[in-house]
């Protein structure tokens, strides 16, 4: 069942015992259905989209973001898809997305990315190339990649999605559901075939509204 919040979650792994914790700050949890998303497909309000109704200053904001953990040939998999908005060109930098890992027990794989952007009246799509992503080593436990989105300006949605493989029980990363730039929606999911021996404990604090 997705958890759908505005706020953060994040887990601590006890190699020992083999548990998770979850960590909820909820801010408000809002009666939301899952809205249907299919990859390079938007409708004509995300496209036509200028301003967040409920920030009016902001200048991007978070169309959707998913994440999905699963364990699958022994290998823990966190599937993560997101769409965001490009309101103004002081944004663009947005298009760049960084991904640190560490590379001894984890891979970023299946990694594919999008622009739509209006030219002349006129949406166009660019594929993200092979040669606009790139890693380096930061040091032999912890390396960056980086996506560079093609064709980023004001106006643009950007759309991306990877998995990041985990070779052995790691601790997950954090799932944030708050950011800089407003969320319109963003949940967090579980497989069912995540083994027996990891139990998932849920704490809310803050204020519900």
């Amino acid at each position: 069942m997705p958890i759908l919040l505005n706020d953060k979650l994040t887990y601590s792994l006890p190699m020992k015992n083999l548990f998770f914790t979850i960590t909820i700050i909820l801010i408000s949890l809002p009666a939301i259905s899952q809205p249907k998303v299919k990859w390079g497909k938007y409708s004509d309000k995300e496209l036509q989209m200028k301003s967040c109704s409920f920030e009016k200053g902001a200048k991007a904001v978070i169309l959707y973001e998913d994440g999905f953990l699963q364990y699958k040939y022994k290998k823990y998999i966190t599937s993560v898809h997101r769409r965001v908005k490009i309101f103004d060109k002081s944004e663009v930098g947005r298009g760049i997305i960084s991904i640190k890992y560490n590379p001894s027990v984890e891979e970023i794989l299946d990694i594919e990315g999008i622009s739509t952007s209006p030219v002349n009246g006129n949406n166009v799509s660019s594929k993200l190339r092979e040669d606009q992503v790139s890693t380096r080593k930061i040091s032999d436990n912890k390396a960056e990649l980086v996506i560079k989105m093609p064709v980023v300006r004001a106006g643009s949605i950007i759309e991306y999605r990877y998995k990041r493989q985990a070779r052995s029980i790691v601790e997950p990363e954090n799932w944030d559901f708050q950011h800089d730039i407003p969320t319109l929606y963003s949940s967090y999911r579980q497989g069912t075939d995540i083994p027996k021996e990891f139990e998932f404990y849920i704490s809310f604090g803050g204020i519900r509204t």
